[in-house]
């Protein structure tokens, strides 16, 4: 194997692993390097598969440690997926690739309408949806996606992105963190089949790997810091120039058929060189412009470190280091202020260590009664809700009254049933009535 080889394997695989964590379709960049070094167009699609394994591995583990990955729902949208992509890999030679290539081209048209008109759509979370029980239509889908991801691979991030943003409601930065999980899932289940069949190069498979990582570890850290807004960006880029190549104004695959290895990488070299310049400057803005502040607080009761037992009290700071850790990764990847603050308030919510949801004091009658309000600096415009006795986070209530409806505030049932509409959850009294030293909120 030449040094000429080695320089194409990895650095293609610095751009498809780029690609495809960010959106999708850096699979043909794949397949034509691997085909242009030689390789069977089956062998080529195997091998391929071995640098997506890694790719998504780097991609998962930068995810999870910003606390961005829903490993619940994305393993429950998974299982479908890992079923049809081992279907996908088995009938392979029976699947008519020019009617996903079609299907593929409305995708991204649909997508590229959705994120330049509506952009609201992929870059604000619904929870409504997101805290949803995974569906028998989402199941179908992802099912159909894995039997596309296992036959082809090209351009199933588009597919995966579209149904976890519309379908299932989360944003694109998280949307990103689940579908790598999926893909990796169920990449390790395909690649069997290819194993199987005798289908894999392993030389030329780990050593693109190395490209692959590169490639996911600069855009995992690029979706981070900059968030949503930057992923959209990248994504209507790369959807523009390959629903060109799918609709046949440019070749990807014949443009690298016409160029020889050496013109290839230094053009590769390059746009490389490039592309890190461009983190670099982005990484140095995005410093300087990192200028805001999060404050919480436990409550302002009389209850104070003297007269809490040592071990409560590192309860309590524990805690409340945890909820600024969560608001701050908020902030870091482009959500609100107001994203921020709803989560932070949830997270007090949901621990009986404060008076706010679980765990919160009784009133005169022995029942517990939650208020809470929010507003939005920028637009003065405030919600609240107060004497609700069976919403869990009546923060969110606070905010869909803010934001859904002509009020200011609402209380007690009516409160109750409009949230409900808005998608909260009710509970029994039971679930607030914790024994606890909490303090007051």
């Amino acid at each position: 194997m030449t040094w000429l080889t080695v320089a194409a394997l990895v650095v293609s695989g610095v751009f498809v692993g780029f690609i495809n964590t960010l959106a999708g379709g850096g699979t043909a960049i794949s397949i034509a390097v691997l085909m242009m070094l030689g390789l069977p167009a089956n062998v080529a699609n195997g091998t391929n598969r071995i640098a997506v394994i890694f790719q998504n591995i780097t991609s998962v583990q930068a995810f999870n440690r910003k606390k961005l990955l829903p490993w619940r729902k994305a393993t429950l949208l998974a299982l479908p997926t890992i079923i049809g992509s081992v279907t996908g890999a088995w009938i392979a030679v029976d699947i008519n690739e020019a009617f996903f290539r079609k299907a593929m081209q409305w995708i991204m048209l649909v997508m590229l309408f959705f994120v330049i008109v509506k952009p609201s759509v992929w870059l604000k979370e619904r929870k409504h949806l997101t805290e949803k029980p995974v569906s028998f239509f989402e199941v179908i889908i992802f099912f159909l996606i894995g039997i596309y991801g296992g036959f082809i691979q090209i351009g199933v991030g588009y597919y995966l992105l579209a149904a976890i943003v519309l379908g299932s409601g989360f944003d694109l930065v998280r949307a990103n963190a689940i579908k790598v999980w999926i893909v990796l899932l169920y990449t390790l289940a395909a690649i069997l089949i290819f194993i199987f069949n005798k289908q894999v190069h392993w030389q030329f498979g780990l050593i693109h790997a190395i490209g692959n990582i590169i490639g996911a570890w600069i855009a995992t850290r690029l979706a981070i810091k900059r968030g949503v807004e930057f992923v959209r960006w990248v994504i209507i880029i790369i959807i523009l120039v390959f629903s060109a190549d799918l609709l046949g104004i440019i070749s990807i695959k014949e443009s690298f058929k016409v160029c020889d290895m050496k013109s290839f990488l230094q053009f590769a070299c390059i746009l490389l060189l490039l592309v890190l310049a461009y983190s670099q400057a982005l990484s140095q803005t995005l410093a300087l412009k990192t200028n805001y502040a999060l404050v919480i607080h436990g409550g302002a009761g009389d209850i104070t470190k003297a007269n809490l037992p040592a071990n409560i009290a590192a309860q309590f700071e524990a805690k409340l280091n945890e909820v600024l850790r969560h608001g701050d990764s908020i902030l870091k990847t482009s959500g609100t202020s107001l994203d921020a603050v709803e989560a932070c308030v949830r997270m007090m919510e949901d621990c009986p260590l404060f008076n706010a949801g679980k765990g919160a004091v009784f009133n005169a009658e022995g029942k517990n009664e939650l208020d809470a309000a929010i507003m939005d600096g920028k637009t003065g415009l405030a919600g609240a809700v107060a004497g609700v006795t069976t919403i869990r986070n009546p923060i969110s209530a606070a905010r869909a009254v803010m934001e859904n409806s002509p009020h200011v505030m609402l209380t007690g049932k009516g409160a109750e049933t409009f949230a409900t509409g808005q998608g909260s959850k009710l509970f029994r009294q039971s679930i607030f009535s914790l024994s606890h030293v909490g303090m007051p909120t």
